[in-house]
């Protein structure tokens, strides 16, 4: 028996009954494994995570609708790698206060949730951690094997872990495929044989943003290895202006929506365009431009 290797399939026990069902934590995102979100800076990569980690923690819908609403509450560990407790105040009351607020007029933003009922849960299964100012290295440094031993201490029991941003957590040459395939192996074996997935920050490359292409799984910034390892990424584009004039928004209004893209996923089908716009304080919902369609490059197609 090899030390270095796991015990090989039992063949004949795996195919005298069905295949167990693939337990995802989001859609095409499986327990076990390693996801992406993938942007260029200021286009919202925080606040989804953090509004992801809200809905899985809380039970509640995701951007009204990004993502489905989960079943039950599960416990969330993000570790917030350039934030620190008064930035993460604000994030945190605008997301709540979008879930909770109730409009005279036209109703809850969100589906309403009692605000007791909802902080109840989030003291509960949320646990962030402001990490700004902090040396964490768990991959290229002194001691890192000590700290993935650590997170995946934090994320036995836990549904969902967020690391944000990737850069913030290892000293690696971003451009060398080894580094960023030992990169994810240690990510991989944080939440390994777990009911959590994990989820990156990272961001895109200057030439894909440039080239209207920052839709695409090839768009992560640094060696392909990273986004051929992962098993999950979607991409995070600011509305062009094309796009604009076609779905009709007024130029002024234009830096307020990003459409998200699921430009990976290995165990589902391709996905449609999801279409979110900033409210007040930074949160994210969805939005639907009803018949109208964008074509064309950076159009939404990538897979």
């Amino acid at each position: 028996m090899s030390d270095l290797l796991p015990p090989p399939l039992d063949l004949q026990a795996i195919l005298a009954s069905p295949p167990p069902k693939l337990d995802f934590v989001l859609p095409g995102l499986v327990a076990g494994h390693v996801g992406a979100i993938v942007a260029p800076g200021s286009t919202g990569k925080s606040f989804l995570e953090l509004q992801i980690g809200i809905g899985i923690a809380a039970a509640v819908p995701i951007a009204e609708g990004a993502f489905p609403t989960p079943t039950a509450p599960g416990k969330v560990v993000l570790l917030a790698g350039e934030d620190d407790r008064v930035v993460l105040a604000h994030r945190l009351h605008a997301i709540v206060d979008c879930l909770t607020y109730q409009g005279a007029a036209s109703g809850a933003l969100f589906p309403a949730i009692d605000r007791g009922t909802l902080v109840a849960r989030l003291q509960e299964n949320l646990r962030i951690y402001p990490l700004q100012g902090f040396r964490t290295r768990f991959h290229g440094a002194v001691g890192a094997p000590s700290l993935v031993e650590e997170l995946r201490i934090l994320g036995a029991e836990a549904r969902l872990v967020v690391i944000d941003p990737l850069r913030r957590f290892h000293d690696g040459d971003e451009n060398d495929s080894g580094v960023m395939t030992d990169l994810v192996q240690a990510c991989e074996r944080i939440v390994a044989g777990t009911s959590a997935a994990l989820l990156l920050a990272h961001h895109t490359n200057k030439a894909s943003a440039l080239n209207g292409m920052g839709d695409q799984q090839q768009a992560v910034r640094g060696s392909s290895a990273l986004t051929d390892a992962i098993r999950w990424q979607v991409n995070l584009v600011k509305m062009s202006t094309e796009e604009a004039k076609v779905l009709k928004v007024d130029a002024t209004e234009r830096g307020f929506f990003i459409r998200l893209e699921t430009a990976k996923a290995n165990y589902l089908a391709p996905q449609p365009t999801v279409w979110l716009r900033r409210l007040k304080g930074g949160a994210l919902k969805q939005v639907s431009f009803g018949a109208h369609k964008v074509s064309g490059k950076g159009a939404g197609h990538g897979r």
